[in-house]
């Protein structure tokens, strides 16, 4: 293609990086969003089994409500997993050094 077009590769990767700075920074403001949003998951989550066993306590372990708040519990675990998951999988756009992200031409 740099025959094609009378231009070195440099030249052509460097267009082809410029394009993409505006989708690497949207994308790592939407990381730092989704990891903020994942940690306030994460406390309701911990604050959660202190309940669950306060629920315990009071009401038994046979009574209907706690086995509810506990299948609901549960299933908050399970997502929370999930989430954590596709956070994780979010974390790639780091690969890039910030400064190269924020930078502005």
């Amino acid at each position: 293609m740099a025959e094609q077009v009378s231009a070195s590769r440099d030249d052509i990767v460097e267009l082809s990086i410029q394009r993409l700075l505006p989708v690497f920074k949207k994308e790592h403001r939407r990381q730092n969003n989704r990891e903020r949003a994942f940690a306030k998951i994460k406390e309701h989550l911990i604050q959660g089994k202190p309940l669950m066993d306060e629920i315990r306590q009071l009401v038994g372990e046979d009574d209907s409500r706690f086995r509810s708040f506990q299948s609901v519990t549960l299933s908050f675990a399970k997502t929370f997993a999930e989430i954590e998951t596709l956070v994780d999988h979010g974390k790639r756009i780091y690969i890039l050094p910030i400064e190269f992200i924020k930078r502005d031409n």
